[in-house]
This record gives C-alpha cells, structure tokens and sequence, in this order.
C-alpha cells in the first residue's frame, strides 16, 4: 500500500496543496479528477519522487520513501511530460535500455516473466513498429504517446502513475489503456492511479475516482 499523510507542496509563497491523505491499494483502479492547475501533475511528481513534497509524507507499504529505495525503484513506475527520452537515442534503443533493468525488477518483484514484452513486442501491441528504428522527434505526437505507453508493457511494477496518458491519442490509443488497466489490475492485482479529464477513463467498472484536493470524499464507478 502506498500512504501519504498530510501532504503539502509550495513553491516558496505558491501553495499548490495541502492537507493531502490517500492511501492507495494493490488491485484497485485510481482516477484523479479536478480542475485544470489545481495541482494533479504536481501530486502526481510527488508521488514519483520527482518533486519532494514541503511537509508530509509519503510510504510504501509502512516504510518512508526514498527515491533511491530500492523497494521504490522496483515496485513504483510512471509515465508523464517530466519523463522524457534519452538525448540521441532510438525510440527501441531507450526500451532495451528499460528491457535490461526489467529483467532485474522483476526477479526482485517476483512476478511472472511471460507478462513481460520486448520493445518490439510492445510497439507491434501499440501499433507503432516503426517507432523502434526512429528518434522521438521525428514521430507524430500520437505516435511518441503510443510510444511512451509501450514502456508499461516492457518495464514491470506493482504501482503504477499516469499523469494524462490519453493526451495526443485517438480513441482507439484511449480504449488501449483502458484495456491494459483491467489486465494490470483485475488479472495482476496492481494499483493503477491516473490523472485524468476523459470520461471513458472515468468509467471503467470499479474505478475509485479521487477529486483533487485529496481532502474530499472518494467516489466509486
């Protein structure tokens, strides 16, 4: 279970939140939900220990988090724009990358093997193949999102944030991720937490929506 605990961030005297509490469970689907710059993308760095949170706290599973845990690192995964590709590398350059520490991640995880795909694998399921051979600058902002989605099934985890996955898709990349949701969480037992405006997202069967600020009753589908 990931907790935090009265959580506040500012930007010297720019309060984006505070009073934040959730606790978040293994096999149960999160939507986060409010309005735009209420301060979700901020939680949501937070949460991956990309920004460090003013007071609070945040723990995985009773124990304090550091970004360089290696409980952390292993069971804590995410995509959002503050997570960008490697400088001069391919598209299936940077996913072997993440392959070859996957293998390690899931060892320490130990989980089943065949759930994991090779970078081609997962740009062949995101029908986009072609990505493989080509810079990130060179693609159409749909086909870098698809992109970026492909790492979910190549890097493995037991926590999983998306800050807006279904920006620059169309509605088929959308209804992909509500299809990789139920088997992460249904078929696996993960926790999924996404931020998110779209409503198909919002309205997958027992989705518990949590409203930003975090001081508001949860809500389920």
């Amino acid at each position: 279970m990931i907790e935090l605990l009265a959580a506040k961030k500012a930007f010297k005297e720019n309060l984006v939140f505070e009073d934040a509490s959730v606790q978040l469970h293994r096999g149960t689907y999160y939507t986060l939900t409010g309005p735009n710059g209420s301060g979700k993308s901020t939680l949501m760095k937070c949460l991956l220990q990309q920004e460090e949170l003013t007071e609070g706290q945040m723990l995985l599973n009773g124990a304090p988090v550091k970004s360089s845990s290696r409980p952390f690192r292993t069971q804590v995964f995410g995509i959002n724009d503050a997570i960008g590709w490697l400088p001069g590398v391919t598209v299936g350059q940077h996913l072997e990358m993440m392959a070859r520490a996957a293998t390690e991640i899931n060892e320490a995880l130990g989980t089943d093997p065949e759930n994991l795909y090779s970078p081609r694998e997962a740009l062949e399921e995101l029908g986009v193949p072609q990505a493989y051979d080509r810079q990130p600058y060179t693609l159409s902002s749909g086909q870098e999102q698809r992109s970026r989605l492909a790492s979910l099934l190549v890097r493995p985890a037991r926590y999983y944030f998306l800050d807006e996955p279904e920006k620059r898709l169309d509605s088929a990349g959308v209804q992909w991720i509500t299809e990789w949701v139920d088997w992460r969480v249904t078929d696996l037992g993960d926790m999924v937490c996404i931020a998110t405006h779209d409503p198909l997202l919002n309205e997958i069967a027992g989705t518990v929506n949590l409203r930003f600020p975090l001081n508001q009753e949860e809500s389920r589908a």
